[in-house]
């Protein structure tokens, strides 16, 4: 089966009404694949990246940010790399503190087997998988 793959400015384009040429141009590529039964991958690292654009380049809350990442895992053809460790990770992002990228790596870790997470990283460590080493 064919499948195409979205880098983070094409998912930013998407959900961000800041050049509304490329986003039409995103919704017809998608509309395309979409009719042709073509799936979109969309990588981890480029939802990672898609939550710091938004907090960071458009002041998006954490709020946004978890409703964006949400409605991403659930719109064909959107497939996504990791789909049980995202959802994980933007629960966990939607009720704690640290970054959704955190909670990516610790879903990554969990899932290859890693009992607990180790880092320095205060706001992670609310996390009962986090500890501190």
């Amino acid at each position: 089966m064919a499948m195409l793959a979205a880098d983070t400015n094409i998912v930013v384009r998407l959900l961000v009404s800041d050049d509304l040429a490329q986003q039409a141009a995103v919704r017809n590529r998608l509309k395309c694949a979409l009719d042709a039964g073509i799936d979109v991958l969309i990588p981890d690292i480029v939802l990672a990246d898609v939550s710091w654009v938004l907090d960071s380049l458009y002041g998006y809350t954490r709020k946004d940010i978890a409703n964006a990442l949400q409605a991403l895992t659930e719109t064909p053809p959107f497939v996504l790399q990791s789909a049980s460790i995202v959802v994980t990770a933007i629960e966990s992002y939607r009720t704690m503190r640290a970054d959704f990228a955190d909670y990516l790596i610790l879903g990554s870790a969990v899932h290859r087997g890693a009992e607990r997470l180790l880092t320095f990283d205060r706001r992670l460590l609310d996390h009962p998988l986090c500890e501190a080493p």
